[in-house]
């Protein structure tokens, strides 16, 4: 029973050893790693890590094994865009779920809304991945 696609547009995605992209926002202006430590402890339960099933969903196996299982039955097709995400949907394709991906390398968070050629050609892309559902 398909229930149509999945979008992970900038899910807040994290984990306790940093990705070469986290590490390059250190000093970021708009929002440097100590935000996003910061958005990441207000966000997940007390008295837990940046690898908690919430923010790094390739930390435990086991749980994201069902999770797959789930997103697989339930026939979603995921959308993923850059970084920690890219990882998550590597996971995903490995677990039998059918991944339709749009990378660039070296685009960050954010890209669509500064870069309005970028935007255009994500608002198309959605458009035609959820028309095909």
């Amino acid at each position: 029973m398909a229930l149509g696609p999945l979008i992970l547009h900038y899910p807040f995605f994290g984990g306790v050893q940093r990705t070469a992209y986290e590490l390059r926002l250190f000093n970021d202006p708009i929002l440097p790693l100590s935000g996003t430590d910061r958005l990441g402890d207000l966000a997940l339960p007390i008295r837990v890590d940046r690898d908690h099933n919430y923010s790094n969903p390739m930390a435990d196996d086991d749980h994201s094994s069902d999770n797959c299982v789930q997103i697989r039955e339930l026939g979603w097709r995921l959308y993923p865009w850059i970084h920690r995400q890219v990882e998550f949907a590597e996971m995903l394709k490995k677990k039998g779920v059918q991944v339709i991906g749009q990378f660039t390398q070296g685009d960050c968070h954010g890209v669509a809304m500064s870069d309005l050629s970028k935007g255009d050609s994500l608002f198309v892309f959605l458009k035609d991945f959820i028309e095909c559902n």
